[in-house]
């Protein structure tokens, strides 16, 4: 999994690192990484469609 974001995503506040942490539990796995790009692996991907799906409601919120 990668979330990445722009400048001006993150100066709106994006934070790649928290939507990582939020949706890598699908693929039962862990990542991190900075506001502007995180990565995740995983050993279930199965999860995959939840994981992605899990990234849609957590950046729901921050669509203009």
């Amino acid at each position: 999994l990668l979330a990445a974001g722009s400048s001006a995503a993150i100066a709106a506040g994006f934070d790649a690192g928290a939507v990582i942490k939020a949706i890598a539990p699908a693929v039962k796995g862990g990542g991190g990484g900075k506001p502007a790009m995180s990565q995740a692996g995983g050993k279930d991907a199965s999860g995959i469609d939840s994981a992605l799906a899990l990234a849609r409601e957590t950046l729901a919120p921050n669509r203009g």
